[in-house]
C-alpha cells in the first residue's frame, strides 16, 4: 500500500515537472514568435506593444546613425527595432554633408531606409577632357561608358571608358555610305543617338536630310558591322516612333502610322501588325510593349499590352474619352507582383494585377490601388528603375506613387527656367535636374535634394557602377566649348 502511494507520488511530481518544462518550452516559444512578429516590452509601464524592424544604409557604407536623437550602435548598414509609429533618422560621416528622414514603422514590418547617398562637403571635381565642341553625349545604362557626338554632321564618335581612375577615350567612325537615302543628294545629313540596346553594346541613331529620315543600329564594338534598318521599312516617313526591344538588340519596335510592328535585323524581316489605331507606344523594364488608341467610333479608348513572342495584343482597358484627352498605359514588376499605372485625361489610376501573355485569355485580376490626381497633360508615365514607384513628370514637377508605402509625393524641382525634356533617373530612388545649369538631385519623394556642381544643361550625366565618381559636361571655363568633368562622390 505504502510503495503504491509513493508511486502515484512520483508520477504526480514527474507530470508537474513535465507540465512546468512544457509551459516554459511554449512560454518561450510564443515569445520568440512575438519577438519575430515584433512585439516588445514597454519598461516604462510593463506592457506589450509590436514594434517594426528598421532596416539603414547609406552610400558610401560605414556611418553613423542616429534614431530621434538616438545613437545607434555600429555604423552603416544596420538594423534597429523600432516602436510603431514615427521615427527620424539621421546619418553622419566625416567629409560628408548630413541625411536626415523622418519615416513611418508600421507594427510587424520591415521598413527599409537604405538608399540614402551621401555627398562630400565639397565635392572635389577634374576636368578629364575639353572639347571645342560637343552636340551630345548618350551614357550607357549598365556599362561604365559615355558615347559623345561632337557635332550633329560628323560621322564619328568619342566612346568614354569610364571604369577606372582615368577615362579611355576611343574614336568610332560610322560608315558614311550607311547613311543612304533613296535619291543622290548634295547634304550632308545630321546624326542623332537615341538609345542603347540592353547589352550597351548597340546604339540606336537617327540621321536627317532635308527630305529624308532613316535608322542605324551602330555596333560600338565593330562600328564596320553597323546596319541600316531604314532600308528594311517601305516608307520610312511613316515611321513615328521606334525604340530596341529591351531583350534583344537585334529587334526593334516600331510604329509605322497607327501600326506596332517587330522589326528583325537578324533576319531583317517585319512582322505582321501587333496592334492598330495606335497613338503612342512604350515599353516596361521587361521589355512589354504598353499602347494606347484613338478614340473608336463611340468615343471609347482602349490601353493595352504586347509581350513578346505573342501573335497578338492585348486590351487591358476600355473607357469612353473626350475629344484630345490622354491616355497611356505603364507596367511595372516589383517584389514578383505586377503593377500597371493607367492614365485617363487628368487622372492616374495604379492597379496589382497578373499580367499573363498577351496571347492569353486568363483573367488579368485588377486591384485598384491608388487614383492620382495631375493637373496637366503628362510628359513622362513611367515606373522607376527598381519599379517601385511609379511616376508622373508635368512641366517642372513630378508626381511619385511609392508601391511599398502607398504614399504620393510631390516634388517641384528648383529653378525658373523652363523644362522643356523629361527628368530621369540618376540611379533607382533619385531623379536629378540641370535646371539653372545646376546639378540636382532629389530622392524619389523630393527629401534630401543636394546641389552637386554646374553643368551645361542638356547633357546627361553618369554615376559609375561603384558610385565613386559622377561624370558631366560643363562649360569651359574660359572661352567657348565644353569640358567632361569627373566629380568625385566617394573620399
Amino acid at each position: 500500500m505504502h510503495r503504491s502511494r509513493s508511486k502515484r507520488t512520483q508520477i504526480i511530481r514527474t507530470t508537474a515537472v513535465y507540465t512546468v518544462m512544457l509551459t516554459a518550452i511554449l512560454a518561450g516559444l510564443t515569445m520568440g514568435v512575438l519577438y519575430t512578429l515584433g512585439y516588445r516590452l514597454d519598461t516604462t509601464d510593463g506592457s506589450i506593444a509590436q514594434g517594426g524592424l528598421l532596416q539603414v544604409g547609406s552610400i558610401p557604407s560605414g556611418a553613423r546613425v542616429m534614431l530621434d536623437n538616438r545613437q545607434l550602435s555600429g555604423t552603416t548598414p544596420v538594423r534597429v527595432d523600432a516602436p510603431a509609429g514615427s521615427h527620424t533618422i539621421q546619418i553622419a560621416r566625416d567629409g560628408y554633408r548630413s541625411w536626415q528622414k523622418t519615416v513611418t514603422v508600421d507594427p510587424g514590418v520591415v521598413h527599409w531606409a537604405n538608399y540614402a547617398r551621401l555627398v562630400p562637403t565639397k565635392p572635389a571635381e577634374q576636368v578629364q577632357r575639353r572639347f571645342e565642341a560637343l552636340h551630345a553625349v548618350l551614357p550607357a545604362a549598365e556599362r561604365d561608358g559615355i558615347l559623345m557626338q561632337l557635332t550633329s554632321t560628323d560621322n564619328t564618335f568619342q566612346f568614354a571608358e569610364i571604369s577606372g581612375d582615368q577615362p579611355n577615350i576611343t574614336e568610332l567612325e560610322l560608315p558614311r555610305e550607311l547613311a543612304s537615302t533613296p535619291r543622290p543628294t548634295d547634304s550632308e545629313p545630321t546624326y542623332r543617338m537615341m538609345q542603347w540596346d540592353e547589352s550597351d553594346r548597340l546604339v540606336l541613331m537617327e540621321y536627317n536630310y532635308p527630305d529624308y529620315r532613316g535608322w542605324i543600329v551602330l555596333d560600338t564594338r565593330s562600328p564596320a558591322d553597323s546596319v541600316n534598318i531604314s532600308e528594311l521599312l517601305d516608307d520610312p516617313s511613316s515611321v513615328r516612333k521606334i525604340m530596341f526591344d529591351e531583350r534583344d538588340g537585334r529587334a526593334l519596335y516600331v510604329l509605322i502610322n497607327d501600326v506596332i510592328r517587330r522589326l528583325d535585323t537578324s533576319n531583317r524581316t517585319l512582322s505582321a501588325p501587333l496592334a492598330r489605331g495606335v497613338t503612342d507606344m512604350w515599353q516596361s523594364h521587361d521589355g512589354i510593349i504598353t499602347f494606347a488608341t484613338r478614340r473608336d467610333e463611340d468615343g471609347n479608348r482602349m490601353v493595352g499590352y504586347y509581350t513578346r513572342g505573342a501573335s497578338q495584343s492585348r486590351t487591358l482597358q476600355r473607357f469612353a474619352a473626350a475629344e484630345g484627352e490622354a491616355a497611356a498605359l505603364a507596367v511595372g514588376e516589383y517584389h514578383g507582383r505586377q503593377y500597371a499605372a493607367v492614365q485617363r485625361g487628368l487622372s492616374v489610376q495604379v492597379y496589382r494585377l497578373s499580367l499573363h501573355s498577351s496571347d492569353s485569355s486568363a483573367a488579368l485580376d485588377l486591384t485598384p490601388l491608388a487614383t492620382v490626381a495631375v493637373p496637366e497633360d503628362l510628359r513622362t508615365l513611367a515606373f522607376s528603375p527598381n519599379d517601385r514607384f511609379v511616376y508622373m513628370q508635368y512641366g517642372a514637377t513630378y508626381t511619385v506613387y511609392d508601391i511599398e508605402l502607398a504614399k504620393v509625393s510631390i516634388t517641384t524641382v528648383q529653378g525658373d527656367e523652363p523644362v522643356d525634356r523629361p527628368l530621369a533617373w540618376l540611379d533607382r530612388y533619385h531623379i536629378w535636374s540641370d535646371r539653372g545649369e545646376r546639378l540636382r538631385w532629389y530622392e524619389f519623394d523630393g527629401e534630401n535634394a543636394q546641389d552637386i556642381t554646374t553643368v551645361a544643361p542638356g547633357f546627361m550625366p553618369k554615376l559609375i557602377k561603384n558610385d565613386r565618381y559622377l561624370y558631366v559636361v560643363q562649360r569651359a571655363s574660359e572661352g567657348d566649348g565644353y569640358a567632361l568633368v569627373r566629380v568625385q562622390l566617394r573620399i
